[in-house]
């Protein structure tokens, strides 16, 4: 089982340094917890998988439940807001492996580059409805 550092309540990074470009490519479930009183299992936080330009490896980012679901589609570029990692470490006899947690207050798609209003095409005129006889 994962043993937090208690002194690290998460290193502030630098999403485009660390990251490079991101693209969504699906959800996980949500992350959850089991409500005390009543037994039932209540959602804390919902869960992106990313893919980074500067990564080897599909990244989850974990977000508040209180923020809104993003709609997004695989292949989508994102950005985060105000990302934050904590390091989990696993024992296991002489073995011992590390995981980085990501989190994140929001996730954002980036703006789409503008194209050409709809109707505005660059086709040429037909020369023989212009001529005159």
């Amino acid at each position: 089982m994962a043993k937090r550092n208690e002194l690290n309540a998460g290193m502030e990074i630098d999403a485009d340094e660390t990251f490079g470009d991101m693209t969504f490519l699906r959800m996980k479930s949500p992350k959850t917890e089991v409500d005390e009183d009543t037994g039932e299992r209540i959602p804390v936080a919902l869960r992106y998988v990313v893919i980074a330009r500067k990564q080897l490896s599909e990244e989850i980012i974990t977000v508040p439940v209180e923020t809104p679901l993003r709609e997004l589609v695989a292949g989508d570029k994102v950005k985060l807001v105000n990302p934050t990692t904590n390091l989990l470490g696993f024992g296991n006899g002489n073995f011992a492996s590390s995981y980085i947690q990501v989190f994140a207050e929001d996730i954002k798609k980036l703006n789409e580059p503008t194209t050409e209003p709809v109707g505005t095409t660059n086709t040429p005129k037909d020369p023989k409805k212009n001529q005159t006889n």
